[in-house]
């Protein structure tokens, strides 16, 4: 390792270790998350690439629909900020239990990307 390369990792505190550490696991979670949604609509081929972009983000509240529970309060996911409407921005987020994109109140969700 050059000199420069070690005199920029000794730099480096604590705190900055454990924010690259969480955001490695954030990159992470959000690429598994976007792998089991591509996987389970690889029969569809509009799919492909449909979750690009998306970020890694955490629901809120428990979210009921017409296909059943969607989201448990706490859970992880992936989402992104669609343009909404008068009432101001929704989210669109994947729900892995009823394996389709649901929209979401922009309240209701983190994103921690």
């Amino acid at each position: 390792m050059c000199q420069s390369c070690k005199d920029r990792e000794a730099s480096l505190t604590d705190l900055d270790r454990s924010i690259m550490n969480l955001q490695v696991m954030v990159e992470h979670l959000r690429n598994v998350y976007r792998e089991q949604a591509e996987t389970a609509h690889s029969a569809y081929p509009q799919y492909k690439g449909h979750w690009d972009g998306w970020r890694l983000a955490k629901v809120l509240k428990t979210v009921y629909t017409k296909a059943g529970m969607a989201f448990v309060c706490g859970c992880y996911t992936i989402a992104k900020i669609d343009k909404g409407s008068d009432n101001g921005p929704i989210v669109v987020a994947y729900s892995q239990r009823n394996r389709c994109d649901t929209q979401l109140n922009y309240d209701d969700v983190i994103f921690l990307e």
